[in-house]
């Protein structure tokens, strides 16, 4: 967890983050969500439309997939989910683009569990394409029909779209949960105990070590409290 922080601070002071987003990044630490600048990227829908960005190689993601589908399911009525694969170098490209193709293909939520197990417990990367297609077979998916998918126009598209929109909003940790473009939640909100904004990073580097004080089920049990409260937000702005 110390090293997502560290590399959001080096994202700040190297100019990587959002003007605006680089200076309410401390707000999370004591709200536990970040207010976010107004996107282009907004999708018309009666619903509260809730994002999660994540990798498929964030071992945080998978840890948090299955209690975040089970929210989603809960909620169904309420919001209208999608998830944005990010991108963080070139390590995260093939993994990106396998997600957005099997998305086009409506196969990625039969086989996302398959996609989590061989990178975290068969340690399979997933960084080559024979990899990729290897796995698909596997999965019953035509292995001809992916690739169609994979190197399509639109699936280009959608994965330099993501990209764009994952830079204009600044996300360099995740899993991180973004509700109707307004609100921006991630797990490590709730690690960090809340200080004054002015001094959180110079306590974080402080040699007085920071104290757990939740555990990581009470940080996601955190986490999704607030997302409840963020969607009936947004719910109620909407019907004004």
């Amino acid at each position: 967890m110390k090293n997502i922080i560290i590399a959001v601070i080096f994202a700040i002071f190297n100019g990587a983050l959002p003007i605006a987003l680089a200076e309410n990044i401390s707000d999370g630490y004591t709200k536990g969500y970040i207010e976010v600048p107004k996107s282009s990227h907004i999708i018309e829908s009666s619903k509260v439309e809730v994002i999660e960005f994540f990798s498929y190689g964030c071992p945080h993601c998978d840890v948090l997939d299955e209690k975040l589908n089970a929210w989603v399911a809960k909620n169904s009525k309420k919001i209208a989910f999608r998830r944005i694969h990010v991108f963080f170098g070139e390590n995260t490209a093939q993994q990106q683009r396998l997600y957005f193709a099997l998305d086009y293909m409506k196969k990625e939520s039969s086989v996302r569990k398959q996609v989590f197990d061989e990178i975290h417990k068969k340690n399979v990367r997933l960084s080559r394409l024979e990899e990729i297609t290897r796995l698909v077979k596997e999965n019953g998916i035509n292995e001809q029909e992916f690739l169609n998918a994979y190197n399509s126009s639109i699936v280009s598209s959608r994965v330099k779209e993501a990209s764009l929109f994952q830079k204009s909003l600044g996300i360099r940790s995740i899993p991180a949960i973004l509700v109707d473009q307004k609100f921006l939640t991630r797990p490590d909100f709730f690690q960090i105990p809340p200080s004054d904004k002015k001094s959180w990073i110079s306590d974080f580097f402080s040699t007085a070590a920071k104290p757990a004080y939740k555990t990581d089920f009470e940080i996601e049990d955190a986490m999704f409290s607030l997302l409840d409260k963020l969607v009936l937000n947004r719910t109620k702005a909407r019907n004004q």
